[in-house]
């Protein structure tokens, strides 16, 4: 009977995320979301086409997590809340992490669909993807001088909202306070949050931006995004220095 050693521990868990595409090297620069839950419900955001995503082969320098598979070992508690997809990319020497959540509304009514709600599901995601990215199939990459790229890549965290409808009807003193509030009622470009995470301590900051449908009222079924409406930063270039 075989041995299970850590080296073939991880290999193991890297070929069963690749075996029911869980973490999903792109092919090509279109990242298509479905949200299957909206799939017969009318007037509601069902599906996010996001175009022009940096992407090349072999090295792989960008990624989709389907963050929504259930009945997995990866499958999260039900306590804890989880974003619809999270794209990752390889830009300018950085890794970010873009975790994107679809709404039909945003509201304030204490529901999945309000502020409070929506930037604790960043704050889950984040604290879940920063354990698989241990396990991601990255670790032998090297440059041309034979260094591991990924040892001292900096990662960067960003929530992105793609919404249909504004429904915040009653604004509280106590909402107007929080940062995610301010950023998507007086500055909706993107904007750092420092939220409280036992797990990443003072680490633990995203940033967070939201994109209103400019098609919500004509076809508010399906979104289609530009890489650089997320991604307003310069590329100088994709992947990691090598």
């Amino acid at each position: 009977m075989p041995k299970l050693y850590f080296k073939s521990n991880r290999k193991n868990i890297q070929h069963y995320f690749a075996s029911e595409q869980f973490i999903k090297p792109l092919y090509d620069g279109e990242l298509k979301i479905v949200e299957p839950k909206n799939s017969s419900l009318r007037n509601t955001l069902k599906e996010v086409l996001i175009t022009d995503v940096p992407f090349q082969k072999k090295p792989y320098i960008s990624w989709s997590i389907d963050l929504e598979k259930e009945g997995h070992v990866f499958s999260t508690h039900q306590s804890k809340k989880k974003c619809d997809t999270a794209l990752l990319a390889m830009i300018n020497n950085r890794l970010y992490v873009l975790m994107i959540e679809m709404k039909t509304s945003i509201t304030n009514d204490g529901t999945s669909a309000s502020l409070e709600a929506i930037e604790q599901k960043f704050l889950d995601t984040m604290e879940r993807i920063s354990m698989l990215l241990t396990v991601n199939a990255h670790e032998h990459i090297r440059n041309l001088e034979g260094e591991l790229i990924y040892e001292n890549t900096h990662i960067i965290y960003e929530g992105i909202v793609l919404y249909n409808k504004d429904a915040v009807p009653v604004i509280t003193d106590d909402l107007k306070k929080t940062e995610i509030y301010k950023i998507f009622k007086e500055n909706p470009s993107l904007k750092r949050i420092y939220p409280k995470s036992l797990l990443m301590g003072a680490s633990s900051r995203m940033n967070i931006k939201f994109l209103k449908n400019p098609q919500a009222d004509t076809k508010p079924d399906k979104m289609s995004v530009n890489f650089k409406q997320i991604f307003e930063k310069e590329i100088k270039f994709i992947g990691p220095a090598c």
